[in-house]
């Protein structure tokens, strides 16, 4: 491989721009050493193997189709129009892509924008798009709102950085957009620069949601999609940033909706777009709507009860209250007078029972001790009568006569 080493920044100067122009290859060479080092365009040609370990797939033109710049994804048995540049190493000629234009042979003006082009890289950062019905998935707040293909899918969804303007949107609307694609901090977004870069269609769609019940490989072809988690847990409640860290590695933000969350909610669904922002992967759920709650946060007892359960708990406990209803000796239902009565009524209950039970254990021991008298004054006859000696007459018998 020939190669120019630059050994300092003052050695490139830029004096101006210029539009490349790839040299089309109509019959592939018998060797491509020619060709090292150049801007060359291929139609037609066949991926004859899937990609290795290294992003390299095999061509039928003897080169090998390389990731180093673009992560081209091609697989094995596709029919490709590339533009890329040729070089050397291990041995092998190479073909890399620049974006994913590269991959549709360079036609970007006959070529229709989609979100999903412009999330796969096929139109490159700085060129100016012009988006025909799309769908809005979230309104404007903080200077930006989301939109994305009708169809929806994964790599269909961005962000609009509206800027200084107003742009009045609503969930739902269907648009044509011109803006910039921008590469910001990560994130890849569509930069308008008047009002007149958003058009209503008049027309409306309900938005698309992916479903993601597991957490997937990467969250990249999510970014800007409008997405529903299902079965997900908060891991954390929100921190003073107003958000949560959730099952699945992803946040939860309430920049569109103050939501209220603590550690170990459940959550049938959450649906919202998702964001990238501060390196991390955030859906914003837009409204109330958004989040189908499934269980209640853990009680004391640190059992988690469902809501659905409770409620009928607490209907059956009310159910046995009015047929299990308590009276005060006035004869009022307890269970609808106030505090203050029932503590009256008690009051005057215990009083009442308290008073009886005197009389009942005065009565008791009278009756016994009464008992006990009358007993020995018996027994005392009794003796008396069984050591009974009749007086004998004193003196001589009578006479007879």
């Amino acid at each position: 491989l020939s190669e120019l080493k630059v050994t300092s920044v003052n050695d490139i100067v830029v004096t101006g721009t210029h539009e490349p122009i790839a040299d089309t290859i109509d019959q592939v060479p018998s060797d491509w050493e020619s060709w090292e080092g150049c801007l060359i365009s291929l139609n037609e040609v066949e991926v004859t193997s899937p990609a290795n370990n290294y992003g390299e797939a095999s061509l039928s033109v003897g080169l090998m189709l390389d990731d180093a710049i673009y992560n081209h994804g091609a697989s094995q048995g596709d029919i490709l129009n590339i533009t890329g540049l040729v070089t050397y190493s291990y041995g092998t000629y190479k073909l890399i892509p620049r974006s994913g234009l590269d991959l549709l042979g360079g036609d970007l003006d006959n070529l229709q924008p989609t979100v999903a082009g412009i999330q796969q890289g096929i139109f490159p950062t700085g060129t100016e798009v012009t988006l025909n019905e799309v769908v809005v998935t979230a309104d404007v707040s903080w200077d930006r709102f989301f939109i994305q293909d009708q169809d929806g899918g994964t790599f269909t969804g961005i962000t609009v950085e509206t800027g200084n303007f107003y742009i009045g949107v609503d969930v739902g609307d269907v648009i044509n957009i011109t803006g910039k694609i921008i590469e910001h901090y990560g994130r890849t977004q569509l930069n308008i620069s008047q009002y007149e870069d958003v058009v209503k269609t008049g027309q409306t769609s309900t938005p698309v949601a992916v479903t993601i019940s597991s957490e997937p490989v990467s969250w990249e072809p999510y970014e800007g999609v409008l997405i529903r988690l299902q079965g997900v847990k908060a891991v954390t409640g929100e921190n003073t940033y107003g958000e949560a860290e959730l099952s699945l590695n992803v946040y939860m933000d309430d920049q569109y909706y103050d939501f209220d969350i603590n550690p170990n909610d459940q959550f049938a669904s959450i649906t919202g777009v998702l964001d990238y922002n501060y390196g991390k992967f955030t859906v914003y759920p837009r409204d109330a709507a958004d989040l189908e709650v499934l269980v209640v946060p853990v009680d004391n007892s640190g059992q988690e009860n469902d809501n659905s359960q409770n409620q009928q708990e607490n209907q059956s406990i009310d159910e046995e209250d009015e047929n299990n209803l308590e009276v005060d000796p006035t004869k009022r239902d307890v269970s609808s007078s106030t505090n203050d009565e029932q503590d009256a009524g008690a009051l005057l209950l215990v009083l009442a029972v308290t008073g009886a039970l005197g009389v009942l254990i005065g009565l008791g021991l009278y009756s016994l001790n009464k008992s006990g008298k009358e007993e020995e004054l018996v027994e005392g006859a009794l003796i008396e009568e069984e050591n009974f000696v009749p007086d004998l007459p004193t003196g001589p018998p009578p006479k007879e006569e």
